[in-house]
């Protein structure tokens, strides 16, 4: 069992993942601290998060992944996003699962700036959490895409 260090930005989920399957045991430690670089922009976030979800087909098999459809969400929803013109025209209650999301970032935005008692997040939140699941399920779609091709 190695670290992959060719598969970045999926290298620690990779090796967690082949840690768990040759019998290790994994656990979280609050006390250990790990230093991430923090993106200077919401374009080096959005490329991050991208890079999250182009990695994520190279890192396991579809099978896998099936196992936590978790992943696959994001995807779902920008293919979504793409077929809601015809969608919509064809009936209004496609509408729904877009309502239902703006609905969960709006109260997932509120939540998060009553945690971190900033108000004016409350502009800012709903358009960084809807950039990262467009980016994740576009990344996604790419190193799918990528792998089959």
């Amino acid at each position: 069992m190695k670290l992959d260090e060719t598969l970045y930005p999926g290298e620690d989920p990779k090796f967690i993942s082949d840690a768990q399957k040759a019998g290790f045991r994994v656990a979280f430690s609050p006390d250990i601290k790990v230093s991430n670089r923090k993106r200077n922009s919401f374009t080096g976030l959005i490329k991050q998060i991208f890079n999250y979800g182009k990695t994520r087909p190279q890192k396991e098999s579809l099978i896998e992944t099936l196992k936590k459809p978790f992943f696959l969400v994001p995807s779902l929803f920008v293919l979504y996003l793409l077929a809601l013109p015809l969608l919509s025209s064809l009936n209004r209650v496609f509408w729904l699962p877009m309502l239902v999301y703006a609905g969960l970032n709006l109260i997932f935005s509120i939540y998060e700036c009553l945690k971190n008692k900033s108000l004016l997040a409350i502009f800012v939140l709903p358009f960084i959490f809807l950039g990262i699941h467009l980016s994740y399920g576009l990344g996604f779609i790419a190193g799918s895409l990528k792998k089959v091709f």
